[in-house]
């Protein structure tokens, strides 16, 4: 039966299984093995034990899809450390957060501090908390301090509610103990995260140098992101030319693409500091007969990245600067109609979603092996897009779109067209391959 659940929840961690697929595949398997409903209490007949149910398997599957993001973003961090070496602890401070969890809420440590390997998220049941990686820079533009563990961590023993005692960590701080759920004291990622790359990696780091971006992406992006913002403010989609970032043409295609074709052709493992948006642009250019490329990196990734608002103007679709990015993410995805696929930013992400049977399903193209349509849930929104529930003011620039439209608005549109040839990228050139990930 253990066998079953945990095979049942790999399909679902490999291939995307939504909930109701999850709940509908496994529901009748666990009944006909008798693991389902209410039956007698074998050491008290008197008393009856719940086994599976509906609420049960939703446990299950948000708990280890959960878990499985964050090993994943333990992995996607510790590749950027020797750029980013300090981690941040976020909690989502609402009514719902633990109380532990708001304690260790915007404490930074060294990724390498002792600290992750016990309080690395998630750290309970149903928590939502997640990690920020930070550069010297970063650090030093927001005051931070960063924390050591050495002498706070301390042994403790728990007990399970079956009486088995486990061993685990527990961390002293402001005259506080703060410690896991039981159970939970423990690194996701660590145990089976394998290096893409230390920061050693000569052509790696040189691709990355060549951006401008191999010391610290801050020193040459803030000023930039400034820039783009108020040109783009101004001058709308044409502010591009302002920037001296080099124009390839775009051509038709010569003969039209299959959805499989695209995907193909597109996808890869990100190499570049982030090519969401500019990639969702490539897949609509594909689609509506363009022969384009992406993963070009430097200045043009980072207009782009901040273009949402211009696109929506070029779609005439409606933009708005979310100060609490789940809620209002969730409440635009109800516009999404079936048979139709829509340009999506949310939170830190942009991609192309779509309705599918009633299922909302995003694209992703930035992974190093597993690219396509994939389920797009409340998990997904929060853990893939960082759509958070609250707005937090020191990081404003993260929180600056929600953007949908039709990716058909954007046909026979000159403006767009003459836009991809600011992405357009030739196919030696792109920053991707297998040490990329998704961001």
């Amino acid at each position: 039966m253990l066998k079953d659940i945990r095979a049942a929840v790999q399909k679902a961690i490999d291939e995307g299984t939504t909930l109701k697929q999850f709940q509908k595949e496994l529901k009748p398997l666990l009944q006909k093995k008798g693991w389902w409903g209410k039956v007698p209490d074998p050491s008290d007949p008197t008393k009856e034990v719940q086994l599976g149910s509906v609420r049960r398997l939703e446990k299950i599957y948000t708990t280890n899809l959960r878990t499985s993001y964050q090993a994943g973003r333990y992995a996607n961090l510790e590749d950027n450390a020797a750029f980013r070496p300090y981690w941040q602890y976020i909690a989502v401070m609402d009514d719902r957060t633990r109380k532990e969890h708001k304690e260790l809420h915007g404490k930074v440590f060294r990724h390498d501090d002792p600290f992750w390997e016990n309080f690395f998220p998630p750290n309970g049941w149903n928590c939502r908390c997640t990690v920020k990686s930070l550069s010297q820079k970063d650090l030093d533009r927001l005051g931070l301090t960063v924390e050591n563990s050495a002498g706070k961590l301390r042994n403790a023993t728990a007990e399970l509610p079956d009486g088995t005692k486990v061993q685990g960590k527990v961390y002293r701080t402001n005259g506080k103990i703060i410690q896991t759920d039981v159970g939970w004291n423990y690194n996701p990622g660590r145990s089976t995260y394998q290096p893409h790359d230390d920061g050693k990696d000569p052509e790696l780091k040189a691709k990355f140098e060549e951006l401008g971006a191999g010391k610290d992406p801050t020193a040459w992006e803030k000023p930039l992101i400034n820039k783009i913002i108020s040109q783009t403010n101004q001058k709308g989609w044409e502010a591009i030319k302002d920037f001296n970032i080099k124009y390839r043409e775009v051509e038709q295609l010569k003969k039209e693409l299959t959805e499989e074709d695209i995907i193909k052709k597109l996808s890869g493992g990100d190499l570049t500091n982030g090519s969401c948006v500019s990639l969702a642009l490539s897949y609509i250019g594909n689609k509506l007969g363009f022969n384009v490329l992406d993963f070009r990196g430097g200045k043009s990734r980072l207009f782009f990245s901040y273009s949402s608002k211009v696109l929506c103007k070029i779609a005439g679709a409606h933009y708005n600067l979310s100060s609490k990015s789940l809620p209002d993410a969730i409440d635009t995805l109800k516009r999404v109609e079936e048979g139709k696929e829509y340009f999506f930013a949310a939170g830190r992400h942009a991609a192309i979603v779509r309705k599918t049977n009633d299922n909302l399903e995003y694209l992703e193209l930035q992974s190093s092996n597993k690219n396509g349509f994939k389920p797009l849930n409340e998990t997904v929104l929060e853990y893939r897009f960082y759509a958070k529930h609250v707005n937090l003011e020191n990081e404003k620039h993260y929180y600056t779109n929600d953007c949908l439209f039709d990716i058909t608005d954007l046909k026979n549109k000159p403006e767009f067209r003459e836009l991809l040839g600011y992405l357009n990228t030739y196919k030696n050139k792109e920053l991707k391959g297998s040490k990329g990930y998704e961001k």
